[in-house]
């Protein structure tokens, strides 16, 4: 999927299929709500609640954002929530010790690593990092995902108080092969996690995932971003993987920790590797 965007214009991107209709987006009405800034920032229409003249909305509902097709009447509203089922319970009780991807990233006792997610994605990652210890540096280059995120942490953080203090985690809408070109300060690692990899069927995807396959970007050179934090990593990049799928290039990890489904793939900084 490849998208284009244009500043003050609507975003349109290209779906998944062959079909070579745009996918159009726009930001709807909610009462009570001035949202005529957002739509500007973004770029998108503001339109009724009941417009059905783009593809997708965004609305403001339940004071959350969420993501609503209007083609597919299937497809529930997409949204991100950190304070609720399996996610919640993991992050409550994850510590060092039980988390593999403290022990893909290197996180050790009160040792605080710079982490930065280079493809934050739904954020999970990056917020479990960042709980475990890590200071975190999540970057999201859709915006509408991005806004989906920032809402999702907001309310996060709003809920559960207790976080604001001990959670170090910064969200920036930005392009990471640039971000990592430009950045004043090196990150000890760099985290990669390539959410659509290679073009799945539906309904190997969990719902709550469809909405977010059909409007991520794929222009994504994930190959060429590896080789650029390899270089900038300070001590590692690590890349999450499915458990049984190829590596990201031909490069073979230094490390491999192997999950039920997943598994992290470990690249160490060159310098490291010579001393280990």
């Amino acid at each position: 999927m490849y998208f284009e965007t244009y500043r003050q214009q609507r975003w349109m991107f290209l779906p998944l299929g062959n079909d070579a209709n745009m996918m159009t987006f726009a930001l709807a009405k909610t009462t009570n709500e001035d949202l005529l800034s957002l739509a500007n920032k973004l770029g998108l229409d503001l339109v009724e609640l009941n417009d059905d003249s783009h593809d997708f909305l965004l609305v403001k509902k339940n004071s959350r954002f969420e993501l609503k097709s209007t083609r597919n009447k299937a497809l529930k509203p997409f949204f991100i929530d950190f304070s609720k089922g399996k996610y919640f319970y993991r992050l409550r009780h994850s510590n060092l010790k039980n988390e593999l991807i403290a022990k893909a990233c290197g996180l050790k006792g009160k040792q605080q690593f710079k982490v930065l997610d280079a493809t934050a994605g739904l954020g999970r990652d990056g917020l479990l990092l960042a709980k475990l210890g890590a200071d975190v540096c999540m970057l999201e280059k859709n915006s509408i995902v991005h806004t989906l995120l920032e809402d999702a942490l907001a309310r996060f953080f709003a809920g559960h108080p207790e976080y604001k203090d001990t959670i170090k985690i910064e969200l920036k809408n930005e392009d990471a092969n640039k971000y990592i070109k430009q950045m004043a300060l090196k990150a000890d690692v760099i985290y990669l996690d390539p959410m659509f990899p290679t073009r799945e069927k539906s309904a190997k995807i969990k719902k709550d995932m469809q909405v977010l396959q059909q409007i991520i970007t794929q222009d994504t050179d994930y190959l060429d971003l590896f080789n650029l934090a390899l270089k900038q990593a300070l001590k590692r990049v690590v890349v999450k993987r499915p458990l049984h799928s190829k590596s990201l290039s031909l490069k073979k990890p230094d490390i491999v920790y192997k999950g039920k489904a997943m598994r992290f793939d470990v690249y160490l900084n060159q310098s490291i590797a010579l001393k280990s």
